[in-house]
């Protein structure tokens, strides 16, 4: 199974804010709040795999996307 084009465009769009939670925004609440790197990472784990996961199944699962489509634009 291959990803479709409105599946990756889907894929691209949840991506992009965990690309960001994982880049500055992770460095940034972890001044704010005062905890350690550490601390915070081992607590986000289990929220990236569940994105991750969702990040898979909409992308090589294209009856997902296309499907929410065809239901809101019938």
């Amino acid at each position: 199974m291959g990803s479709s084009r409105p599946g990756a465009g889907v894929a691209e769009v949840l991506k992009s804010p965990m690309l960001f939670l994982l880049g500055v925004n992770l460095f940034a609440a972890c001044t704010v709040a005062k905890i350690s790197l550490d601390r915070i990472v081992t607590q986000l784990i289990p929220f990236v795999l569940v994105v991750l996961d969702c990040l898979m199944l909409i992308t090589y699962m294209p009856v997902i996307s296309l499907g929410l489509r065809d239901l809101v634009y019938r």
